[in-house]
């Protein structure tokens, strides 16, 4: 994990290590703090939310969590609602990526296309859709026809470039549009 503190001004992005991978330090024109952690799964990285919040609040927060699973899917669904929740109440703005879909072929150690479905679905529908926060489905975007779009990973889970490019326009997007919605500019 990128060890900075993000504080007021700041866009964290919370994630895994295809968060950690993400290599811009801006989006648009919002500074971006990077708390990606290879390995890190929704139940690890509720424990470092105080650390993430000591320095204040962010203005906007990225969370793109779910490539590690957890045990299983009512501890992701309560460790991923405890993060969101803990950023909402602190008055970050919230953004919800999906799970990116994984190239089956590649990995040596098997991940569940089931599993993933399974956890965007809790993300987009029992966490944004009630909360009212905006949902980035990057995995339809890298799929085709419920497949992993092919090359779309390096090593079947961590993005390739291209791909990395594809989630810098998606949050881009998302990260104006809620400047826009709140207006709260990032400068």
């Amino acid at each position: 994990m990128h060890r900075s503190i993000a504080g007021p001004d700041a866009t964290l992005l919370i994630g895994d290590s295809i968060t950690e991978g993400f290599y811009w330090n801006k989006i648009g024109d919002c500074s971006v703090v990077n708390a990606g952690f290879g390995g890190i799964n929704a139940a690890g990285m509720a424990r470092y939310m105080d650390i993430l919040l000591q320095d204040g609040a962010p203005k906007y927060a990225v969370v793109m969590l779910g490539s590690n699973p957890d045990v299983n899917l009512e501890t992701f669904r309560k460790r991923y609602s405890d993060i969101v929740g803990r950023l909402s109440k602190a008055g970050t703005t919230v953004i919800l990526v999906s799970i990116p879909p994984v190239e089956p072929e590649k990995l040596l150690v098997k991940r569940s296309m089931d599993a993933i479905a399974a956890m965007n679905a809790i993300i987009k529908d029992e966490i944004a859709a009630p909360r009212g926060l905006e949902y980035v489905d990057l995995y339809a975007k890298m799929t085709i026809n419920g497949k992993a779009v092919s090359g779309s990973t390096t090593d079947g889970i961590h993005f390739t470039p291209d791909s990395y490019r594809v989630d810098y326009k998606m949050l881009d997007n998302a990260l104006q549009h809620q400047i826009a919605v709140t207006g709260k500019p990032c400068q």
